[in-house]
C-alpha cells in the first residue's frame, strides 16, 4: 500500500498510456477505413490534381462535378482555401489516402497534447484528466479522424492558437508567443471558407486579458497575424467580385438527407442541446458553470474586473466559440437546411476543458452529496459516449455519429 501511495502521475506518463492505448484502436482506421465521404473525394481529388502554384485548383469537368448536384462543384476555384489539400499533398508519398491518413494521425495526436496542456492551464490533474478524456472517447472526434475533411485541422489550429497566448500571458515579456497564436488562428481561419468567422474567438480572447488593452505594439502584431486570415475571402472577391464562388449556396438539397435531419432544421438550434445531452450528459455540468458565471458577473456578486486573467480567458474562449457556433449553425441549416455537427467541431475540447474546471472545483469543495452526483454524470457520460463511439464505429458507411440511447431504442437509422 505504501509503494502505491508512493506513484506519482505526470504529464508524460499520461499522455504515454494514453496514445498506447488509444494508438493501436487508430491504427486500424489508418490502414483499412475507405474513402466514406464526398467531402474526402473532393479533397483527395484536389491534393491530387492541384499544383504548388493552385493551377487546377477545382473539381471543374471532373467525376465529382458529373455526379454531384451542387453548381460550386463546377466553379473554376473551389470555395474552401487550400491549406488541407497541400497538407494532404505533401504528405502523399504512399497515394492521397495514405497522406491524407497520415495527416489525420499526425493532428488526431497533436489534439491530445494540446486538450491536456490548455486544461493544465486552468485546473489540477484530475480536471485535466478529465478532459482527455472526454476529448479522446467523444464519438465526433473519433468519426472526424476516420474522414478527410477539415474540422479536425480547424480544431487543432485553435487549440494551438489558445496554449500559445495562454503561454504569451505567462511571459509578456515574449512577443513570439502572441505571433505563433495569431499565425496558428489565422491559419485555423484558412482552413474552410467560413473559417474568418472564428476571429471572434482571438478577438475575445485578446481584449479579454488587460495586459494587452494598452499595449499597442502587441495590438499590432496579433491584428496583423489575424488579418492573414481573411486572405483567401481577398483573394475570391478579386477573382470573382464576390466573397463567394458562383453557385455557392444556391442548391436545395433537403431530399439528400433523412426525415430526421430535415426536423432538426425545421426546430432550428434547440436540437444542439438535445444532442449534447444525449450524447454527454455530463453538460449539463456545464450548463450550469456557465449559468452561475454570467449570475456571478450580471448580479455584481464579483464584477468581471475582479476575475482573474486565466479565468477571463476562459471565459473569452467559451464566449467566442459559442459566437462562431451560432453564426456558423445558422447558416448551415439555411443553406444546407440540416446541422452537421463536425462543422462545429471546435465546440467540443473547449466544452471538455470547462468541464474539466468546474468538476475539479466542485470536487474540491468536498460535498458529499454533491460529489456522489457529479461521479454518477460522470459514469454516466463515459459509458455513453464510448458506446456511441463503438456504434458509430460499427456503421462503416454512416458519417454521423449515432447517440446510443438512439441505437437502443432501434432508431439509429435516423443517423443514417
Amino acid at each position: 500500500m505504501e509503494k502505491l501511495k508512493a506513484i506519482s502521475l505526470n504529464a508524460r506518463h499520461i499522455l504515454m498510456a494514453f496514445f498506447l492505448i488509444f494508438g493501436v484502436n487508430y491504427s486500424f482506421n489508418l490502414v483499412h477505413q475507405p474513402v466514406i465521404d464526398w467531402d474526402e473525394e473532393v479533397y483527395l481529388h484536389l491534393s491530387k490534381q492541384m499544383t504548388w502554384t493552385l493551377e487546377r485548383y477545382t473539381t471543374q469537368n471532373s467525376h465529382i462535378d458529373r455526379e454531384l448536384p451542387q453548381a460550386y462543384y463546377r466553379s473554376p476555384v473551389f470555395h474552401h482555401p487550400p491549406l488541407v489539400p497541400m497538407g494532404i499533398k505533401l504528405l502523399s508519398f504512399a497515394g492521397p489516402l495514405i497522406g491524407a491518413k497520415i495527416l489525420n494521425l499526425i493532428l488526431w495526436g497533436t489534439s491530445f497534447l494540446l486538450v491536456y496542456a490548455i486544461a493544465c492551464k486552468f485546473t489540477d490533474l484530475k480536471g485535466s484528466i478529465l478532459a482527455l478524456v472526454l476529448w479522446v472517447i467523444c464519438p465526433i472526434v473519433n468519426l472526424e479522424t476516420r474522414l478527410v475533411h477539415l474540422d479536425i485541422p480547424a480544431t487543432v489550429l485553435i487549440l494551438c492558437g489558445i496554449w500559445f497566448f495562454l503561454k504569451y500571458q505567462e511571459q509578456l515579456s515574449r512577443p513570439s508567443y502572441l505571433v505563433g497564436s495569431g499565425a496558428a488562428f489565422a491559419l485555423a481561419m484558412l482552413t474552410k471558407h467560413t473559417g474568418p468567422l472564428l476571429v471572434s474567438l482571438p478577438a475575445l480572447l485578446f481584449v479579454a486579458n488587460r495586459q494587452q488593452l494598452k499595449d499597442w505594439k502587441a495590438w499590432a502584431i496579433y491584428g496583423a497575424m489575424l488579418s492573414f486570415g481573411f486572405s483567401w475571402w481577398l483573394y475570391m472577391y478579386a477573382r470573382f467580385g464576390s466573397l463567394i464562388p458562383p453557385g455557392f449556396g444556391g442548391d436545395n438539397i433537403n431530399h439528400h438527407v433523412t426525415p430526421y435531419l430535415k426536423s432538426i432544421s425545421k426546430r432550428q438550434w434547440y436540437d444542439l442541446w438535445i444532442y449534447f445531452l444525449a450524447i454527454c450528459p455530463l453538460f449539463l455540468f456545464y450548463l450550469g458553470g456557465v449559468s452561475k458565471t454570467l449570475y456571478d458577473c450580471i448580479g455584481r456578486r464579483r464584477t468581471l474586473p475582479a476575475i482573474s486573467d486565466r479565468t477571463r480567458s476562459l471565459i473569452a474562449v467559451n464566449a467566442g466559440i459559442w459566437a462562431f457556433v451560432l453564426v456558423i449553425s445558422l447558416i448551415n441549416s439555411q443553406t444546407n437546411g440540416y446541422w452537421v455537427f463536425r462543422h462545429i467541431m471546435p465546440v467540443f475540447p473547449i466544452i471538455y476543458i470547462s468541464l474539466g474546471v468546474i468538476c475539479s472545483r466542485i470536487l474540491d469543495r468536498d460535498h458529499a452529496t454533491i460529489n456522489s452526483l457529479l461521479i454518477a454524470f460522470v459514469l454516466l457520460t463515459l459509458v455513453t459516449m464510448i458506446s456511441s463511439t463503438a456504434i458509430t464505429g460499427l456503421e462503416n458507411r454512416n458519417v454521423k455519429p449515432i447517440p446510443v440511447s438512439l441505437y437502443w431504442l432501434k432508431m439509429g437509422h435516423l443517423f443514417h
